[in-house]
Parts: structure tokens; C-alpha cells; sequence
């Protein structure tokens, strides 16, 4: 079956390539297969997929009327956008603060389309062909009296969890030189972690907002999918991107999600007090990580939610079928662009999209089908009786931009890279909540763990971290 897999896999990707008038070597092309054939095997091809739903193609706002939600008086930012950009280059245009005292100051990622500006997606200049409409997420944000103060960096496409960019100076992590950061919401952490801005838009695919949070010691929030409309952003693979936040305080977090959620408020049952943890899934984990844990579990039991062992997550088959979902519908987004501005696509970007181009249509509905079946499967085993899962965001403590090898070696940013998206693919594969949440472990560098929550549980999930903010802040030995 693997061989099987890996010659389908070769003759997909041949003729993709044909179709786009693209030529690359054998090499490249064994290994993209190969890559495909080693993800397959990690699958179910005997699960079914689920019924399909109807929904609306243009999702309503919860709130129709936004005016002034954002607008009441906030806390000042500790650091200029200035000072940021010098000392951490968080930013890729900083926007006149005209009418701006005392609103809330907030960064975006540079992949949204508004006014007269074209994102940059993380490139050198603004591609011209990507046929974005306007995001209503940033109408929404001033409405509500909020100001957009600033676009940040990413890498590349969103292509990669690592601040890494070849075209443009990536930003520096503000908890200390050397640190590394993460991405590819990179900028947006940095500027939050500096505390030139109070909040900043991201997206997350595969971790994009809680792998750089985490690394930065702040708050990164990922919503249900399609929880926040991603209408007017940059794609990379429509069935796993989220639009999401990254905030210092989890209560601004809270306030600008009312403004930009679609999701009804019609008070459904509270989550059960009871906090999963996945068996094995700190096994690997640091000691900051564990003491992490062990902070946050003490917090919860002070709000009267206690935790137990749950069997274990399948995560090989889970970043195996998030993998081959993302790479197929990137290539679908991206083989024709990369065919016709080869430029635009580093070899690093290049190198996965060939993989994505690999994936059939077959590999990726049995992708898909147990994206499905995975789903179901912790929903019943774990949702049924718990309301939250806590999971580590990075197993290791205090990673350093060294990592990525002498002149950033492919290899190494490979295998950096899958680390970090290890643990954190698989909520996005199941469109779950998500936040990444700092807990002080008396270092430079904040531990960070997150607590997922079932799909939908997003206002809870906000509310829960809002309490636990509270509660670490008041804890023995922290300030």
C-alpha cells in the first residue's frame, strides 16, 4: 500500500506539474511523493466521511451594533510604536495615530486587504493578483472604536511556524536576544509582547498564533473555525485557517472578539468543571512546561474545576491528515501562482507546496474522512465528560533562533518546524478553541500550556481564562 501511495503520489505530481508548465528535478520529486506516502500511512483509509452540512456563505456578526464597544478607556501601551520597531521590528507600516488617544491600539498581521492596502503576505511588495475582497474585520474593529496602528511582519505565505523571511528582516523576540519567536503571526506577537499595542489580529493554521504567543509570554487566542469571518485575508488551507487574537490581558481578548465573532450567543450549556489531560501529552514536555501545568491545574481547582487523565491522543494520525490537508489545498491556491511568479516562493515554501501538489483528490477525501472520524472521537471519548483539554504548546523551554542552524540549514528548519507544529495541528484539524495561556515560572520566559475547548465553547473558553488570569496574577511568589 505504501508503494502504491508513493507511485500515485508521483503520477499526481507529474501532472500537476505538466499542467502548470513546471519542471523540478527527480529528487524533488521522489521526496514529495515519498513525504506523501509516509503521511498516508499514518492514516485510516477505511474512514468514512461525514455528512455533509449546508451553511450560509456569508456568516452574520453576532452583534449588528459595535459602536463604542472598544472605545471606554484602556490601559496605556508601556512602549511607542517607534520604540518597538527600533528595538524588536515588529512592523511593517505604522498608520498615522490621528484621533487615536485612548482608543485601543491595535496590529495586524499583514495579510488582510482594507482601504488602499494591499498585504504583503510577508514578501518583499504586495502580490497584485490575489483578487481579495475588503476585510469587514477592520471596519468592525474601528466601528467599535478601536484604532489600527500598525501592519506586522510573518513569514512567508503563513507558510512557516518560525519567524524566518527571506525577503524582509523578521522581528526579534522582546523577552530577550537570541530567543526565537515563531510565526507566522511573528510581528504580532513581538508588538504585543512589547507593549507597544494592546491587542493584534493574527491567523492560525497549524499554530500560528499560539507558537509565537507562547514563545513571547502572551496570550494567543484561536477561535472555533469560522468563529471570525476570514473573508479579505490571504489564504493557506481554507479547512484549518482561523482568524485570531493575541493579547497581553485575556479580557481585551474577550472585548474584541464581540466585535468580530459570527457565533450566536444562545446560551448553551456550560462546559462540564472537569479539565482533561490527554495521557503522554506532557511526557516529552520541559520542567517549565510541567511546573506550567501544575500552576495552572492548582488555579483551576481554585475555581472549582478539577482534572483527570484521558486516554491518549492519536496525534500521528491526526498532524498526519492536517498535513496532507493543508499542503493540498496551499498547492491548490498556490501551484498556479508559483508556476507564474517563481519569485515570490522560497525554496523552503517551494518545497512544500510540490508536496501538497502531490495529493490526490483521493488521499486528500481520506484525509479529510478521518479529520472527520478524529473528531468524533474526542468528542465522545473526552467531550462527553470533560470541558476542557490542557496541552502543551512547545515541549521545550526557552528555544533559541540558533536553532535553525548555521545559515538557516533547510534541515534544521524542517525539523524545528514540525516540532512546533506537533502539538498544535490537531486543533486546528478539528476546528476547536484554543488559547495559549503564559504562567509565570520565576524565568525571563513564561511556561505556556493551552486549554482547548469543544467546538463552539469560545465565549467559556474566554471567560474561563479571564479567571485564571486573575488567579495567577494573585498566586504566591508571582506578581
Amino acid at each position: 500500500m505504501h508503494g502504491d501511495t508513493f507511485r500515485q503520489a508521483r503520477a499526481c505530481l507529474d501532472l500537476k506539474l505538466e499542467r502548470f508548465g513546471m519542471e523540478i528535478g527527480l529528487a524533488e520529486k521522489d521526496a514529495a511523493a515519498l513525504a506523501v506516502a509516509e503521511q498516508f500511512r499514518r492514516l485510516d483509509p477505511t474512514a468514512a466521511p461525514a455528512p455533509q452540512t449546508a451553511q450560509n456563505e456569508e456568516p452574520q456578526f453576532s452583534k449588528e451594533a459595535v459602536h463604542g464597544l472598544l472605545a471606554k478607556p484602556v490601559a496605556a501601551t508601556e512602549t511607542s510604536l517607534a520604540q518597538a520597531q527600533k528595538e524588536v521590528g515588529c512592523f511593517l507600516r505604522i498608520f498615522p495615530p490621528a484621533e487615536a488617544e485612548g482608543r485601543l491600539k491595535i496590529a495586524i498581521k499583514d495579510i488582510f486587504r482594507f482601504d488602499d492596502h494591499c498585504p504583503t503576505a510577508g514578501l518583499a511588495h504586495a502580490p497584485d493578483d490575489l483578487g481579495l475582497p475588503p476585510s469587514p474585520l477592520i471596519a468592525r474593529l474601528r466601528a467599535a472604536g478601536g484604532h489600527i496602528a500598525a501592519t506586522t511582519k510573518l513569514s512567508a505565505w503563513c507558510y512557516l511556524p518560525l519567524e524566518r523571511n527571506e525577503d524582509v528582516d523578521p522581528p526579534r523576540n522582546p523577552l530577550g536576544e537570541g530567543l526565537l519567536l515563531g510565526g507566522s503571526s511573528s510581528g504580532s506577537a513581538a508588538a504585543v509582547a512589547s507593549g507597544a499595542v494592546q491587542i493584534a489580529l493574527g491567523s492560525d493554521t497549524g499554530g500560528s498564533i499560539r507558537i509565537p504567543a507562547a514563545l513571547s509570554g502572551v496570550y494567543g487566542f484561536k477561535p472555533s473555525k469560522g468563529a471570525i469571518p476570514e473573508r479579505g485575508a490571504v489564504p493557506l488551507g481554507e479547512t484549518q485557517d482561523t482568524i485570531g487574537l493575541l493579547a497581553n490581558c485575556p479580557s481585551v481578548l474577550r472585548s474584541v472578539f464581540e466585535v468580530l465573532t459570527t457565533l450566536p450567543e444562545d446560551g448553551s450549556t456550560p462546559p462540564k468543571p472537569v479539565a482533561a489531560i490527554p495521557d503522554r501529552l506532557f511526557s516529552q514536555a520541559s520542567p517549565q512546561a510541567q511546573v506550567g501545568r501544575d500552576r495552572l491545574t492548582n488555579a483551576l481547582r481554585g475555581l472549582g474545576i478539577e482534572h483527570r487523565a484521558v486516554a491518549e491522543l492519536d496525534l500521528a494520525r491526526m498532524n498526519a491528515a492536517a498535513g496532507l490537508i493543508t499542503g493540498y489545498e496551499a498547492a491548490r491556491f498556490h501551484g498556479p501562482r508559483m508556476a507564474r511568479h517563481p519569485d515570490q516562493y522560497p525554496d523552503h515554501i517551494r518545497r512544500r507546496l510540490t508536496v501538497g501538489l502531490a495529493v490526490s483528490d483521493p488521499v486528500y477525501d481520506i484525509a479529510q474522512a478521518n479529520r472527520s472520524a478524529c473528531l468524533a472521537r474526542v468528542c465522545r471519548d473526552i467531550f462527553t465528560g470533560c470541558g476542557w483539554i490542557l496541552a502543551p504548546v512547545v515541549n521545550r523551554h526557552g528555544l533559541k533562533v540558533s536553532e535553525m542552524g548555521e545559515d538557516e540549514d533547510p534541515q534544521a528548519i524542517g525539523r524545528l518546524s514540525l516540532e512546533l507544529l506537533s502539538l498544535n495541528r490537531w486543533v486546528n484539524l478539528l476546528g476547536l478553541p484554543a488559547i495559549s495561556i503564559p504562567v509565570p515560572v520565576n524565568e525571563a520566559v513564561p511556561a505556556a500550556v493551552q486549554i482547548v475547548g469543544a467546538p463552539g465553547s469560545d465565549r467559556a473558553l474566554l471567560t474561563l481564562a479571564c479567571a485564571l488570569d486573575a488567579a495567577l496574577r494573585q498566586a504566591p511568589g508571582q506578581s
